[in-house]
């Protein structure tokens, strides 16, 4: 299980940065086809193409050095959802939300502050694949948002990229050489 979440070879040549944004690819994916019809919402990442001037915060809303994975604003709501994505070993999920939440605490809080309403979902996919009943809650609150449900296969889909992309860094674990470039989200 080193090799799929604690390796710092692995780390240091993004190979977890690879899986992770796969899993949040589709995720934003998802978003943007359910949200095409909400013309009052926004949807920043941060992923390439999807990013706006101060990250994925907008600068109008909050200065900060924190990077949510996702963040949709509905400014004629005055609302903003953040989402923080963790893909940790099964054994870490609970811990790994506990710290994101916290991590993202003072951040709800500032933008609170500037007269937004704002929520923050952190979602954990195990990097075996695991999708846990809390998750899948947290899906459906994501996607409420735009006042819809998620695609019934989303947990299945997000189990499924978790599970070839870690197999992927597996099977790679004896290659000294990894390059992103080389290597494109995973799409299902």
């Amino acid at each position: 299980m080193h090799v799929l979440n604690s390796c710092s070879v692995s780390l240091n040549q993004g190979r977890f940065t690879w899986r992770h944004d796969s899993i949040l690819h589709h995720i934003l994916r998802q978003l943007k086809l359910i949200l095409s019809t909400s013309p009052d919402v926004k949807i920043f990442s941060d992923l390439p193409g999807f990013t706006t001037t101060g990250g994925t915060l907008p600068v109008n809303i909050v200065i900060s050095k924190l990077r949510p994975d996702i963040v949709m604003v509905n400014e004629k709501q005055k609302s903003i959802h953040l989402i923080e994505l963790t893909v940790p070993f099964e054994q870490n999920i609970s811990s790994a939300h506990a710290r994101k939440t916290l991590k993202y605490e003072n951040l709800v809080s500032d933008i609170v502050d500037n007269g937004y309403a704002c929520n923050i979902t952190c979602i954990e996919i195990g990097s075996r694949g695991l999708v846990t009943p809390e998750t899948k809650e947290r899906l459906v609150t994501i996607f409420s948002f735009g006042k819809s449900k998620p695609p019934r296969s989303l947990p299945k889909d997000l189990s499924k990229i978790s599970l070839l992309t870690s197999y992927t860094i597996w099977n790679a674990r004896h290659d000294p050489s990894w390059g992103t470039a080389d290597q494109p989200h995973l799409q299902l």
